[in-house]
């Protein structure tokens, strides 16, 4: 810029340089906002003065900033009040203000059944099931004898009347409250719809009840993650009928089939609810040809996040561990991830729930780490994983050694194999699996199952009261030896879960089902006495003077007639007991089931004792 001044004289000029600054921003956007859980919400951070940048802190879970748009964008995922600082940045500063914002409840939203039914006279129940933590529950037009629990959501008591009713459903919280209709049918005691169809003239029939008849299931009312037994009642027929089981709810499993025998009048099945159900009606039909059977069960769900971690963990110096926890709210809620007493150098993402560890070379030992699920209402669940950090060279847990010729062992202990690994050849063809061998007293094993804490071989042929040093060898070193003595005979019957324990390897001769209650997951059903079973057992003696006549097989208490005792083609170590279900007094899906060895020497030696099903004949 140029500056003169004149007279008479003439005029005097000069150079003058302006520099005009810009001011520091100032926030002129709102100072309060509010928005809603589970909904989309924005804000738009406005200021004077040119702002090259944006800032916000204090921000709830599920929103951020746009650093360089100034827009507070996202999905709140929890309801409060939060005091959040917005800023705006030029060249001369930063400018701030405070911003109250508030992020509500949604309304709560109907999630259970829109239907349900039940029967004059019987108890009756049914939980309203909604979305956003409902403080209260309503119903209107409950038919009579029927109540609801307005701080529960549970609708409860004995119909005493048969109609159909439309019930309003309400649950409400801080925000509104929400509805739904349920059409609720009461049947007469004893009466039972069946479905219509046309005959040759064109007028509706009704089908007669050929079958099924009755489905009772109890508990009513069962927890996610628990189980249910139903009672089907069917006529009685001459010839063995297949009745078809489903659900409503692909959360509650049913085995798909059940089969009757000739002459059954009713059996048990068992139905089980997924941990991670929410609060619903589920119903159960058994159905053969035109008959049909229901029964409705009322699942609750858990109050929290149900949170779901591998089993204790082991890993290697300098190798990688990998693994990932999860969570589901059976409430539909959203869950924040979180882990504790994480190791040095350990790492957890709490949006994939992944965990990941390097193990250094001082980090030997046992490390326990505590994962939390927390929904937006500050209910949680935690589970605590732990982490057996070593070299890997094989180390045998002090304990019984049971070996007997040609029996199956297992040591216990770590180092065994890889990992998480589970390697397995049951024909005993195998001295070396994976890595891993077995040596007692200088001579290698058959090895045929090994991970990283249990390892199972075949006993040798060697003489009763023979001293015994069993050693594990890898790639990484040999464990110390374990020593024992070699004995006659180790009966044991295998069990479902490897324990030892609870439900028997027990299957029927003519078929490959187990002799253990209906259920989902495996082809089973219970025997009666006078079926044939094969129980599936070893250690049983010296294999070429095991017999009928040196076994003894007791069910419940009661001797069971052995009919022969054969080893099992492509089982190394395994033999099958052949026997006949006696007349036991007990019934259930628990009677235990225990086999006696008579030796050479007039001892009588005890296996461990399993459980199998059995039902009365004829039932």
């Amino acid at each position: 810029m140029t500056l003169s001044a004149t007279n008479s004289a003439g005029t005097g000029s000069a150079t003058l340089t302006l520099t005009i600054a810009l001011a520091t921003p100032v926030i002129t956007s709102a100072t309060t906002a509010s928005g809603t859980v589970g909904s989309a919400f924005s804000y738009q951070i406005a200021a004077t003065n040119a702002p090259t940048s944006y800032g916000a802190t204090g921000l709830p879970a599920g929103l951020s900033v746009s650093t360089t748009t100034g827009l507070i964008s996202g999905t709140p995922s929890a309801s409060g009040t939060s005091t959040v600082t917005p800023s705006a940045t030029n060249s001369a500063g930063t400018g701030s203000a405070t911003l109250t914002l508030t992020i509500a409840l949604a309304t709560p939203a109907i999630t259970s059944a829109t239907t349900a039914s039940g029967t004059v006279g019987s108890a009756f129940s049914y939980q309203i099931a909604a979305t956003n933590a409902p403080a209260s529950y309503g119903a209107t037009g409950l038919p009579a004898g029927l109540s609801v629990s307005t701080t529960a959501g549970l609708i409860s008591g004995t119909p005493t009347a048969g109609r159909d009713s439309t019930v309003t459903l309400s649950a409400t919280n801080s925000a509104g409250t929400g509805s739904a209709t349920l059409t609720l049918t009461i049947e007469r005691k004893g009466r039972r719809e069946v479905p219509a169809t046309s005959n040759s003239s064109g007028l509706s029939v009704v089908q007669p009840l050929n079958t099924v008849t009755h489905l009772f299931c109890t508990p009513q009312i069962i927890p996610a993650g628990s189980q249910a037994t139903c009672e089907l009642r069917v006529a009685a027929t001459s010839e063995p009928t297949s009745i078809q089981v489903t659900s409503s709810s692909e959360q509650v499993k049913t085995p798909s089939v059940v089969l009757t025998r000739a002459n059954q009048t009713h059996l048990t099945f068992q139905v089980a609810a997924d941990p991670a159900a929410g609060g619903q009606l589920a119903t159960i039909t058994a159905m053969a040809g035109t008959s049909t059977a229901q029964e409705t069960i009322q699942l609750q769900a858990s109050s929290g996040p149900v949170l779901t971690v591998p089993n204790a963990q082991t890993a290697r110096l300098g190798k990688t561990l990998r693994f990932t926890v999860s969570a589901v709210d059976p409430h539909e809620l959203p869950v924040q991830l979180s882990a504790s007493d994480v190791p040095a150098g350990a790492s957890f993402d709490a949006a994939s729930g992944l965990f990941e560890w390097i193990p250094s070379a001082s980090q030997s030992g046992k490390y326990k780490v505590v994962f939390r699920a927390t929904n937006s209402v500050g209910q949680s669940s935690s589970a605590e994983i732990t982490v057996n950090v070593s070299s890997g060279v094989p180390s045998v847990a002090s304990g019984l050694l049971a070996c007997s010729p040609g029996a199956l062992a297992s040591l216990n202990g770590s180092g065994f194999a890889e990992p998480r690994a589970a390697l397995s050849d049951p024909s005993g063809q195998s001295m070396v699996l994976g890595n891993t061998k077995v040596k007692i007293n200088d001579q290698y094993v058959p090895v045929l199952a090994a991970s990283d804490a249990r390892v199972t071989f075949l006993c040798p042929a060697l003489d009763p009261d023979t001293p015994l040093a069993a050693t594990v060898e890898t790639d990484t070193g040999i464990s110390e030896p374990l020593r024992a003595t070699m004995r006659t005979a180790t009966p044991m019957i295998l069990s479902l879960d490897g324990s030892g324990q609870s439900q028997g390897v027990i299957t029927f001769a003519e078929k490959t089902d187990l002799a253990m209650g209906r259920n989902y997951q495996v082809p089973a059903h219970p025997a009666q006495p006078g079926d044939e079973i094969l129980i599936w057992a070893s250690g049983l003696g010296v294999p070429s003077e095991v017999s009928a006549g040196t076994v003894l097989v007791e069910v419940g208490g009661v001797a069971a007639k052995v009919e022969s005792v054969r080893a099992v083609p492509g089982y190394a170590g395994l033999s099958t007991i052949q026997a006949c279900v006696p007349a036991v007094m007990d019934f259930g899906d628990a009677v235990p089931v225990q086999v006696r060895v008579n030796t050479l020497g007039g001892k009588q030696l005890n296996s461990n004792q399993v459980t199998m099903a059995v039902e009365p004949v004829s039932q």
